[in-house]
């Protein structure tokens, strides 16, 4: 753990000081670990952010119920149910829509320097 390290004991562990790297340790790092970057994964598009809609429990169980109501011929149930089932999933995919948004404004405004 390094919180019970000395300065002194990191600083050799990480192959440091306390200026920094040098050039061919950044280069042997680099080449070692990566790059330092995060890596952003492809956005879905609203269509599959719609589609994941239906993938929670409750909205399956609601699913089920609107095929139970429909075989009974409770035509009134069925539809009330097929809309909660249609306006969730429009409201989460709103939703969802609009923090991927917020996110990417706060990625623009946060500054990304070592």
């Amino acid at each position: 753990m390094f919180y019970q390290k000395s300065s002194q004991d990191i600083l050799k562990e990480c192959e440091s000081s306390l200026e920094g790297l040098y050039d061919f340790q950044v280069k042997k790092h680099s080449a070692k670990y990566g790059k330092n970057e995060l890596i952003e994964k492809k956005k879905d598009s609203p269509l599959v952010i719609f589609s994941k809609q239906f993938q929670d429990l409750l909205v399956i169980i609601l699913i089920f119920a609107a095929c139970v109501s429909g075989l009974s011929h409770q035509i009134e149930s069925t539809f009330v149910i097929i809309a909660v089932i249609v306006l969730n999933a429009l409201l989460g995919t709103i939703q969802t829509l609009k923090s991927e948004k917020s996110l990417e404004s706060l990625k623009k405004i946060i500054s990304s320097s070592c």
